[in-house]
């Protein structure tokens, strides 16, 4: 069987062929027995846009839910919503989904954890995590825990080992001192407010 990659090029991207065996890897990916790829999931949606008949809406969820799970880098979902028609993204399952994101996207992480946590895993919270030390050089941890959706004793194990995280003691989580975190007024600003993705997506980039 052709490689992936191979299915994501040329006249295979074009090709209704490859539809079944890039919708087994999309399979792959959600159960966590392959790793993430946007080309191919991208490559899958624009075969659904030229075969209508072939499109499946739980993949769309799928793709959705996977590229919502890249927080804080959204470039990538905002480029599948550019190409996943509109009655498509009204489906209940695609309109959740869009909804997660713009919780995520708006900081209201509590409600993220509350509303869609089947859509949320590890992989988020160590996003969620990144956008706390871009802003703060420290913070009350359990302010953290409830962003992460995670008791304080989970939280202290689930940061052991990250880079951003200084250390985690006397009710607070300490992050690395950075020249995002170092400004010293936040002017009352909200967290929203302060959370720039643009500097944040490329924390999150995944090794080329």
């Amino acid at each position: 069987m052709a490689s992936i990659d191979s299915l994501t090029k040329g006249a295979a991207s074009y090709d209704e062929a490859s539809i079944h065996p890039l919708e087994e890897f999309l399979s792959s990916q959600i159960a966590g027995e392959a790793p993430y790829n946007f080309n191919a999931n991208k490559t899958l949606v624009k075969l659904y846009k030229c075969f209508p008949k072939t499109a499946k809406a739980v993949n769309y969820a799928s793709i959705l839910t996977l590229a919502v799970q890249q927080f804080p880098d959204m470039n990538d979902f905002s480029s599948l919503m550019c190409l996943i028609p509109e009655e498509v993204q009204k489906h209940v399952d695609c309109s959740s989904i869009i909804n997660a994101a713009e919780a995520l996207e708006g900081a209201k992480f509590e409600r993220f954890w509350k509303d869609y946590d089947d859509i949320g895993n590890d992989n988020v919270r160590e996003g969620i995590l990144v956008v706390f030390s871009q802003v703060y050089q420290s913070i009350e941890a359990d302010v953290v825990a409830k962003s992460l959706d995670m008791t304080p004793e989970q939280l202290s194990d689930f940061v052991a080992g990250k880079a951003v995280v200084e250390s985690v003691k006397d009710g607070k989580v300490t992050f690395i001192s950075t020249a995002m975190n170092s400004k010293k007024d936040l002017g009352g600003a909200s967290l929203k407010s302060l959370i720039s993705m643009d500097a944040l997506t490329s924390v999150m980039q995944p090794p080329q």
